[in-house]
């Protein structure tokens, strides 16, 4: 006897590439991909199957797919690109039923409350493909699954296309047993170990107890394995957390007559900031984004972002910035509306502490600096470097936006004299070496260098003339067959001026500078 599902499961597989393809309707039946920048060196993040195709996998290196395919087609897709298009679904499927929870660990999928529908439907079944036909229309590929436990519908989801309705939870667990594993997205290094020790689906890993599995794996193998044995009867799982999302609190403002005075435009912003905040004070949450697009008279639409250095509803923090901002920007036609858009989060208070110390550097004092700098040379202003596994010493870090200020943290230097700073530029130059310099080693003995290659050891000068260090290339060049891989050989060479290089020559004998000692 068939018994009415209690919950249903949304799936929107791989939404990062699907919102690229509905940007890019014509690449549908191209190789595409999705990649964390528009780098060479940059990972791919996601593929369809065209690329699979011509094997091309998540992982690989923008450079090495583009070796294998000239004609790939690349794109990124922002993490505010994907709050949007998720905050979109989840407010159309509140057509469909007033109870959504939307996954926070798995943007695009969701669970859906079924029950008390079928007074407006003919069946459970037909409520399904109409969800499931709403989204197609909008070129979205999903799958639905109603079932009976939260966790095994979404596991299902994950491995159906189009809708599946399950009758009883006996089915469920029937069919719960046959999932490979391979399809849930896992660690791929935990993947292989399992598949090496006969563990190819669910069904083989419910065999073993979340202790064993917790002990040979870690938590997070634990973790999936205590999902897939959990059970609504047995209070295993929670129920559906209903949220329902919040607009945005926008203002238009209409300039009459249009005008492009930066201070008359302040000031009407000002005066309207001031009642968003108010608003937003009333939801019980703080600012965290101010939107300010101006739509001029004779000239394209311009938008300013402005951020504070933390959440706050002080207007004059947000106005402080605003008008840094405006000092900086050049309206080349009158504006005739201003729209003001507020985004925020709850509040998050904390504990007084009566006898709190005054920090030895007030890091909100600095955070408040930087978000001015960023207000008036742009976000990109203020970054920080990055490491990244990468081979060569220019590609290992990279520099991204400063979002928090952090207390430095001091080196223990317990050597003298101290170390020695390598100073990397920007790209090796191209550098003629008179064939008589030779690396000394007298003055920089004992001083180790900070900056070095991942799996190298520390180059120090040398007088003998074989290269102090060799980096070869991990193989994501492509040569022909019988050829080596592109290698550096460095050395540190010292100009008549006294100041010490640090300098490479390839397989030609070309030599080029790297950077210089500090």
């Amino acid at each position: 006897m068939s018994v009415p599902p209690q919950i249903a499961c949304l799936h929107l597989p791989a939404l990062p590439l699907q919102i690229t393809l509905r940007a890019h309707p014509q690449w549908r039946r191209t190789p595409t991909v999705v990649v964390e920048s528009i780098k060479p060196t940059a990972p791919i993040l996601w593929v369809n199957r065209a690329a699979l195709h011509h094997r091309i996998h998540p992982g690989m290196r923008f450079a090495q797919a583009q070796s294998l395919l000239p004609e790939l087609r690349a794109a990124t897709v922002t993490d505010d690109e994907i709050q949007s298009t998720t905050k979109d679904l989840h407010k159309q499927l509140l057509h469909f039923s007033p109870s959504i929870e939307p996954s926070t660990d798995t943007p695009g999928d969701y669970w859906i409350d079924p029950r008390g529908l079928t007074s407006l439907h003919d069946s459970l079944e037909d409520w399904a493909h109409q969800i499931h036909q709403h989204l197609h229309k909008q070129q979205w590929s999903p799958s639905l699954v109603l079932g009976f436990e939260r966790h095994r519908t979404h596991f299902i989801a994950r491995c159906t296309r189009g809708v599946r309705l399950l009758q009883t939870p006996e089915e469920e667990a029937t069919l719960l047993a046959t999932i490979p594993i391979a399809q849930l997205g896992l660690n791929p290094k935990l993947v292989t170990q399992w598949d090496k020790l006969g563990i190819t689906t669910l069904g083989h890993l419910m065999e073993f107890t979340p202790d064993e599995v917790r002990t040979r794996f870690g938590h997070p193998a634990a973790r999936l394995l205590e999902c897939t044995q959990a059970t609504a009867t047995q209070g295993g799982t929670l129920p559906i957390q209903p949220k329902v999302p919040v607009d945005p609190i926008t203002v238009e403002i209409e300039v009459t007559p249009p005008d492009d005075n930066v201070d008359r435009l302040l000031f009407g912003i000002a005066h309207h900031l001031e009642t968003l905040l108010r608003q937003l004070s009333d939801r019980g949450q703080t600012a965290i984004h101010l939107h300010i697009t101006l739509h001029l008279e004779h000239h394209n639409t311009h938008i300013e972002h402005i951020q504070t250095a933390a959440p706050t509803l002080n207007k004059k923090q947000w106005m402080e910035l605003t008008h840094i901002r405006f000092n900086q920007i050049q309206l080349h036609s009158p504006v005739h509306t201003l729209h003001l858009q507020l985004d925020g989060q709850q509040k998050q208070h904390q504990q007084i502490d009566l006898l709190e110390q005054p920090p030895e550097r007030d890091l909100d004092a600095g955070s408040r600096a930087l978000a001015r700098l960023k207000a008036l040379f742009g976000a990109q202003a203020v970054t920080h470097a990055q490491l990244r596994d990468l081979w060569l010493p220019e590609n290992t870090f990279e520099w991204i936006p400063t979002t928090e200020l952090r207390p430095p943290i001091p080196m223990n230097l317990i050597t003298w004299p101290p170390p020695c700073t390598r100073q990397l530029h920007s790209s090796p130059q191209r550098h003629n070496l008179p064939q008589a310099s030779s690396p000394q080693t007298s003055s920089l003995q004992g001083r180790p260098g900070i900056h070095k290659a991942k799996g190298a050891k520390t180059t120090r000068p040398h007088s003998a003339p074989q290269p102090l260090q060799r980096m070869e290339s991990p193989g994501w060049h492509t040569k022909p067959l019988g050829s080596s891989m592109p290698r550096r050989d460095y050395q540190w060479v010292q100009t008549p001026e006294g100041t010490w290089r640090w300098a490479y020559s390839n397989e030609q004998g070309q030599w080029f500078e790297q950077g210089v000692l500090d």
